[in-house]
């Protein structure tokens, strides 16, 4: 986190009595922890100190790249930060000490989107041959084209995936994807996961497999999606529609 940076700032929160600029922000799931993100690599963790205000907890520096996603869970006592160079790292919300790093084992990526479960897993979606300078566009679909050519081989600029690690860093499995995704979202159970595309589709999967379970046509293209209770999802559509899906997976 850089006091005072205006590149790519979408909020301000108070820490102490400092207004400092972030790019990039989570709550815990507990309410009482923010991590953020800047495009200078840096992070940083904080605790609420009474309603409405903050106090910085911990300064948490050690990438080489852009900061394009932070996660947080205070249960697990984690937060996760993703960075334009491929590379993952854990750290201690409460203590703010690195833990360990995670690096994509599809090189060269971005780390677009970084999540943890409730089960403490760690899903990422990471994204190939994009520059990695590029400052991320919220309104933008994240570019996910996938092809093979004759010898069946992925190019760089042609491959993005969901990855999934343990809580102490092993890789379980990657998921090769074949649509635009705008945006994904965690069951409150961490059982499942849900995904919506720039195909006006949405797809449910199993977050420790990361196979499908359930696919419903949006339409309209889909922006954003959440979810509302364990058996909805409510997907945020362009033109500013919204839609209610009943995923009858429970």
């Amino acid at each position: 986190m850089a006091v005072g940076s205006e590149q790519g700032t979408v909020a301000i929160l108070s820490a102490g009595a400092t207004s400092t600029p972030l790019d990039d922000k989570t709550v815990a799931e507990n309410g009482w922890y923010v991590a953020t993100g800047q495009t200078d690599s840096n992070m940083a963790a904080l605790e609420k100190a009474q309603p409405g205000q903050w106090k910085l907890q911990h300064m948490l520096c050690g990438h080489d790249a852009a900061v394009l996603d932070v996660a947080v869970n205070a249960d697990h006592d984690m937060v996760v930060s993703a960075s334009s160079d491929g590379t993952v790292i854990i750290w201690s919300v409460r203590s703010g000490q690195y833990l360990q790093t995670l690096i994509s084992n599809v090189l060269p990526a971005r780390i677009e989107r970084v999540l943890i479960s409730a089960e403490a897993l760690i899903i990422c979606y990471s994204v190939s041959g994009s520059d990695s300078h590029d400052q991320l566009d919220p309104c933008r679909s994240l570019s996910l084209s996938y092809a093979t050519n004759t010898k069946g081989i992925y190019s760089a600029a042609e491959v993005a995936a969901l990855h999934v690690y343990s809580t102490n860093g092993r890789h379980l499995r990657t998921r090769k994807l074949v649509h635009e995704l705008c945006d994904i979202a965690l069951a409150q159970d961490g059982q499942y996961g849900a995904c919506v595309s720039r195909d006006s589709r949405v797809a449910v999967f199993d977050t420790h497999t990361l196979s499908v379970v359930r696919q419903f046509e949006l339409p309209a293209c889909g922006c954003s999606i959440t979810w509302g209770t364990p058996q909805q999802l409510v997907v945020g559509c362009e033109g500013g529609s919204i839609v209610v899906i009943s995923a009858d997976i429970y």
